[in-house]
């Protein structure tokens, strides 16, 4: 249970942010050399943090960082997040962006709460069907705010999948904060650019 509860804290932490982010571009209030602003800060913090601990800094990733990046790579999470949202900015167009970051921001947030659940429950063989199927209607909810429902079903149904499905370069995981909303986007794009739809 105490893990669930860190995961919870975790992704509310997400939610705020991606909703952050969200209504920033949404408004014109944030633009991509903000992002990449934001993405440089925290870097350096990371890095100052990792040699002396920052008063401030270090209490909220107590609260909020996965201990085996707290000392490796402090903030993590909340870097990689930012980046998958500068990435989806600048490569897709604007409402596939917005759709692509809804789908991380509120996908992404609910399908690892669902997936502990079932396994403290001892219900592992559900893990994958109940946590792949919620996080794909919260995905489209969310990402039909921007985009057309079949849009939005492609771009939940994307993300789902770049959650679940583990890919690496040079023997490293890439984040699902980067996975998410590039295989949101690219399952847009390509029903709009190549099928016509």
């Amino acid at each position: 249970m105490n893990r669930l509860k860190f995961e919870i804290r975790r992704k509310l932490l997400h939610l705020v942010l991606g909703s952050s982010i969200l209504l920033g571009f949404h408004y014109e209030i944030l633009d991509s050399l903000m992002l990449f602003g934001i993405i440089l800060c925290g870097v350096i913090t990371s890095i100052i943090e990792k040699e002396r601990k920052l008063p401030i800094v270090s209490k909220m990733l107590d609260l909020f960082e996965r201990p085996e990046f707290r000392t490796r790579f402090p903030g993590k999470g909340t870097i990689f997040f930012v980046f998958g949202a500068l990435l989806a900015i600048q490569l897709f167009e604007r409402d596939i962006a917005l759709a692509s970051i809804a789908v991380l921001t509120f996908s992404d947030a609910v399908t690892p709460i669902i997936g502990i659940y079932y396994n403290e429950k001892k219900n592992r063989e559900k893990k994958f069907i109940v946590a792949s199927v919620f996080g794909m209607c919260i995905g489209f909810l969310a990402a039909r705010i921007f985009i057309n429902p079949l849009y939005a079903l492609f771009a939940a149904a994307g993300g789902t999948a770049a959650e679940f499905f583990e890919f690496e370069i040079n023997k490293s995981n890439v984040d699902d904060n980067i996975l998410v909303p590039l295989a949101a986007g690219t399952a847009i794009l390509l029903l709009r650019r190549f099928l016509g739809l």
